[in-house]
């Protein structure tokens, strides 16, 4: 699983596209996609805001990392930045 986080309108989707060769079209948007959809994605992007959504938010993720373990996910930091 790669997992890339970053700042809003920090080229995230194209980084991860670049990086892992999974065209556009076939990322998932974690804002409106169901997590069965999620489950089965190669890119899952706004994860963050996906993970709002559920009720056992721990558990889902549990279950991708079992089930989906060459997932990309692409999260906007929601934080106060990254600390090194």
């Amino acid at each position: 699983m790669i997992f890339i986080i970053g700042g809003a309108a920090q080229g995230k989707r194209q980084y991860a596209s670049g990086r892992t060769g999974i065209p556009a079209a076939d990322m998932t948007d974690g804002a409106v996609c169901t997590p069965e959809e999620a489950l089965h994605a190669p890119c899952i992007l706004h994860y963050e805001q996906l993970v709002r959504r559920l009720e056992d938010p721990e558990g889902f993720t549990q279950q991708l990392i079992r089930d989906n373990p060459a997932a990309v996910i692409v999260q906007q930091e929601i934080g106060c930045g990254i600390v090194p």
